[in-house]
Order: C-alpha cells, then structure tokens, then sequence
C-alpha cells in the first residue's frame, strides 16, 4: 500500500473499494506486518475504517488453498453489545455492505460471511466486556482479531486475545 489513493477493484462489474490512508500514522499501520499492532487518533480520524479495511486487505493476501479460495476469519471485538452493534458493526457495513458481500447472521455470535472472487472470509463481531466472557475466544481459530476501542476492554481478555496460539 502507498501512501496515494489505492483502489482495489473487486471485478469489473460488481463493486470496487477506493480506500486511502487517513494520513501518515495510518499509512505505516498498514505497512507494518508486526504480530501486535495498535492504531491511536482522535475521534473521527479514520481509526476504525483503518481496522476494517485493513482485515479485507490483509484477506486479500492469505494465500489460495486446495479449495481455491484465499480463506480467513476474524474476530471484530467491542465491549459492549449495543456498541458492537452501532459503532463496529455498523463501519464495517459502511465499506464491505450487505448488497454486494452478502448478508450478516446477527444470530449471536453475529457474523458476515463473504464469499467474492477468491476470497472467502469469515468476520465474527463478539461484545466482551467482562472476563468470563474471555471462554468465547477461547475454542476460535482465527487469522486475526481487532479490537475496537480496547482501551475499554478488561485487560484479562487483552492478554487472551494476544497470548493465545493463533
């Protein structure tokens, strides 16, 4: 990714993705491959989009495996359940809709199965906001988790999510 406008074209038909780092500290996020990386601005700086974007990216990479298709899944993570609902869930449908990466499960644990081009993705939105609530990520296999506002999160549920073998 570089520092201009990137587009990324789905195909030629259906939908394309116009994305552009929100500045400088953005830009070097998506640049950086390190196991644990964090991402800090003001409200309404683009953070969140960045997580997002950066999953779809990042699912864009895996590399195409005997079923043909590039396979990941990850874990969207936020305290609560309502913000779950309002705030995270409702970024990522700004970017990845509905109408063109098929329709969200919100049968808990809710999910967005995406199956487009060789990509086939899996995006589990958990709400953990008290330490029992660490057993849900206990049995998931993941290619990665983002945790939205984790400055909100119980710190125990931090370090399972960091510690554990993905």
């Amino acid at each position: 990714m570089s520092k201009g406008k990137t587009r990324w074209s789905l195909s030629d038909n259906d939908f394309s993705l116009d994305y552009s780092p929100p500045g400088p500290v953005a830009n070097a996020f998506h640049l950086d491959n390190s196991f644990f990386r964090g991402l800090m601005g003001p409200i309404g700086s683009g953070k969140s989009v960045s997580c997002c974007v950066e999953m779809f990216r990042r699912a864009r990479e895996r590399p195409i495996g005997s079923s043909g298709f590039r396979k990941s899944r990850w874990i969207a993570v936020r305290n609560t359940g309502p913000e779950l609902e309002t705030t995270t869930l409702k970024t990522w449908l700004d970017w990845f809709p509905e109408s063109v990466f098929g329709k969200v499960s919100r049968k808990p644990p809710i999910t967005h199965h995406i199956k487009i081009m060789d990509i086939e993705m899996e995006v589990i939105f958990l709400a953990l906001d008290r330490d029992e609530d660490m057993k849900k990520l206990l049995s998931l296999e993941a290619t990665g988790i983002w945790l939205n506002e984790a400055r909100f999160i119980n710190k125990s549920i931090l370090d399972t999510a960091l510690y554990r073998d993905w």
